[in-house]
């Protein structure tokens, strides 16, 4: 059976944090979203990582804060943690108003026993608005991740190679779009990745009826 043996909160939660908006877990570790976190400014966002075995035996200790880098317009409304998706090796945390709301991913590595962030993935033709980092989901092969506002808001969602290009570099492979959108369907509301397969939410606001889009990586001359 499946019964709850745990309730986690942040060590300096504060109101209005939004704590458990997004989370991810992986074999021990525990990646929590809280993009109202104030840290940086309000509205900034944190990300927290819980060990399982941290502070006792399944005690789920806390073992990390992770918080917005500056891009030289301030941390305030980033909504850091909005959207995560973690391994055992990589973490990743979307960030859709960084830099006038183009959005950004934040992606960390498991280093020498720390989360370290390594790298600031944001596409070369994001626009204002496009809200890249909407949603975000990566395994240890790649990261896909969702710009809902993109193209008149039918939507878009980018997809990452981790060894694409030279070893660990998480290169841009293929843009997805859906062949049949259209304006508002926001499609990359929701995304996820698994090996060669892939899934894109549209949420379509207008009509509210929504769908599902599935991928596959056909090789180097046909993408995603």
């Amino acid at each position: 059976n499946w019964g709850q043996y745990k309730k986690l909160t942040p060590s300096d939660g504060v109101a209005s944090g939004f704590f458990g908006y997004s989370a991810s877990i992986s074999g021990t570790d525990l990646l929590v979203g809280a993009y109202g976190d104030d840290n940086e400014g309000p509205f900034s966002g944190a990300g927290y990582i819980f060990s399982r075995d941290e502070g006792g035996a399944d005690s789920w200790g806390q073992v990390a804060k992770q918080v917005p880098t500056h891009d030289g317009n301030g941390f305030d409304n980033y909504l850091f943690g909005s959207a995560i998706s973690m391994t055992a090796t990589y973490a990743a945390v979307g960030s859709y108003k960084v830099n006038d709301e183009r959005g950004a991913v934040y992606l960390y590595k498991y280093i020498d026993e720390q989360w370290t962030l390594f790298k600031q993935l944001t596409p070369g033709d994001v626009e204002y608005g496009d809200h890249f980092g909407h949603s975000v989901s990566i395994d240890d092969t790649g990261l896909i991740a969702g710009a809902t506002k993109a193209n008149d808001s039918k939507g878009a969602a980018y997809v990452y190679i981790k060894d694409y290009g030279s070893s660990d570099s998480w290169s841009l492979r293929s843009k997805l779009t859906a062949s049949d959108g259209a304006s508002n369907d926001k499609f990359g509301h929701s995304v996820s990745i698994s090996g060669s397969s892939a899934a894109v939410g549209a949420s379509d606001t207008f009509y509210q009826t929504g769908s599902v889009y599935i991928y596959r990586d056909l090789g180097s001359w046909y993408g995603w």
